[in-house]
């Protein structure tokens, strides 16, 4: 059973170009709401680390937008109070949610988005046609963790000399990491031009082939992805939040899209729990 990390760069990327467009569009509260729970799912199973470190700021920052957001709109039948002869609106209110809701699916797809696709696989993807801009780009989302790595290790040996812990000492340990990636970023700018870089033709090598799980699993997501286009998108766009909240009924075509947009955003939780349930059963099998 393969995971979602295995699976074709092109693969993981029709799909999370999918599910960031329909994250962005559709303003339905359900599918919001559905949509921020199963984003948080998935982060929770492909990078639990990097969701645990963020997730008080993401839902910190979300409670912000929703909340003030009906200070500066002040559109809406329903008036939960008033202040400074202005509206606070309960459409205003829920406009905020829904804001606040595409803003925390963005940032967990945009995180397991970050986390399957490597610096290998952008390479893969858009090396061949862009190979100027993908360096820079793989150079700098390398560069950042290793500046973050040489300023904990200069602040801890500062640390040792200087027993002060205030603004003055990391002042000058962010002064001496940054003097340090300079001088880094000048050593790898002559090594790359001593190598020849950018003389000629940019050749890559990759090991990624389609197998027969990658034509299963782009199968399915097309199959999802015309049924939420041909059934969803249009009922899921089209939404009255100001003045007044419309929601129209749905049908049996809405219906048939909303189950296959869930089951579109469950598909990395799946296969991550079928590969779970399959280690589980080969361990118990030793």
């Amino acid at each position: 059973m393969p995971d979602f990390f295995r699976l074709h760069p092109y693969t993981v990327l029709l799909y999370f170009l999918s599910v960031l467009v329909y994250s962005m569009v559709f303003m339905h509260p359900l599918f919001v709401a559905a949509n921020v729970v199963l984003s948080f799912v998935a982060c929770m199973c492909l990078c639990p680390r990097e969701t645990a470190a963020s997730i008080k700021y993401t839902i910190g920052f979300s409670m912000l937008i929703m909340l003030l957001n009906p200070f500066f709109s002040t559109g809406g039948e329903t008036v939960l109070f008033t202040y400074f002869g202005r509206n606070y609106t309960l459409q205003a209110l829920v406009y905020g949610a829904v804001m606040a809701g595409i803003f925390i699916c963005s940032i967990n797809w945009f995180s397991v988005m970050g986390k399957v696709i490597s610096t290998e696989k952008f390479l893969f993807l858009f090396g061949g046609r862009f190979p100027n801009i993908c360096t820079v780009l793989t150079m700098v989302m390398g560069l950042v963790p290793f500046f973050q790595k040489k300023l904990m290790e200069i602040d801890r040996a500062q640390g040792t000399i200087r027993q002060d812990k205030g603004f003055k000492n990391s002042f000058k340990s962010l002064n001496s990491a940054v003097s340090y990636a300079f001088e880094h970023a000048i050593g790898l700018s002559v090594s790359m031009k001593n190598r020849g870089f950018g003389s000629g033709r940019t050749t890559r090598f990759s090991d990624y082939r389609f197998r027969k799980y990658d034509f299963i699993t782009l199968f399915i997501i097309l199959i999802l992805n015309a049924s939420v286009v041909a059934n969803l998108f249009a009922y899921a766009v089209n939404i009255q939040l100001i003045p007044a909240i419309v929601l129209p009924a749905p049908g049996t075509e809405q219906l048939i899209g909303g189950i296959c947009f869930f089951l579109l955003l469950l598909l990395p939780t799946a296969m991550y729990i079928l590969k779970e349930l399959q280690w589980q059963y080969l361990k118990s099998k030793i």
